[in-house]
């Protein structure tokens, strides 16, 4: 079945053809959700955020900070290609992605991933699918416009001050040490 060994199901017979293997990683990857999730419940209201204009400069720079040959997703075309092609195509994906900023949309193709199973180290046996992960393989372009997007919001947070003080998680230049002082 390719990388991927047979699988032993949960009710302890063996998979026999891929599509049982992919049924088997999916159950796994991706269990049931639950019946009934809480509501939250009212939340503060903030002043909206306004955000500047997408400049060409944001998009390059996220862009040339893409590993070049990074697994592509279902179109197959790596950062190396839009590198390389970025002179005659930057002022069209500039203008894509600031249609799908003001639209708050992304386009269809971008949000399509290829998901992959790769063995986790050090796992005894391989023919249960817990002995896996996957990863989701995105288009390049979607990635970039994603990683420009996480930013912006960064920088917003840290400008605007819309996280408490005291909160330390995937935040720049804060540590689980800074935390626990």
């Amino acid at each position: 079945f390719g990388k991927v060994p047979q699988l032993v199901k949960a009710d302890g017979t063996a998979t026999t053809s891929h599509k049982e293997q992919a049924e088997e990683l999916l159950a796994k990857f991706f269990p049931p959700l639950p019946d009934t999730i809480e509501d939250e419940g009212p939340r503060q209201q903030r002043a909206p955020v306004t955000m500047p204009d997408l400049t060409l400069e944001e998009v390059e720079r996220q862009l040339w900070a893409t590993k070049s040959w990074k697994a592509p997703g279902e179109d197959g075309l790596p950062a190396i290609v839009w590198k390389q092609v970025w002179p005659s195509v930057k002022h069209d994906v500039l203008a894509i992605f600031q249609a799908s900023l003001e639209e708050g949309v992304i386009p269809d193709q971008w949000r399509h991933a290829r998901i992959i199973p790769l063995k986790k180290p050090g796992k005894d046996d391989y023919t249960i699918a817990k002995a896996w992960r996957p990863i989701s393989l995105l288009a390049t372009l979607g990635k970039v416009l994603e990683s420009v997007v996480a930013e912006r919001i960064s920088h917003a947070v840290e400008t605007y001050g819309l996280l408490p003080t005291n909160h330390f998680g995937a935040r720049k230049q804060r540590s689980a040490e800074q935390a626990l002082l």
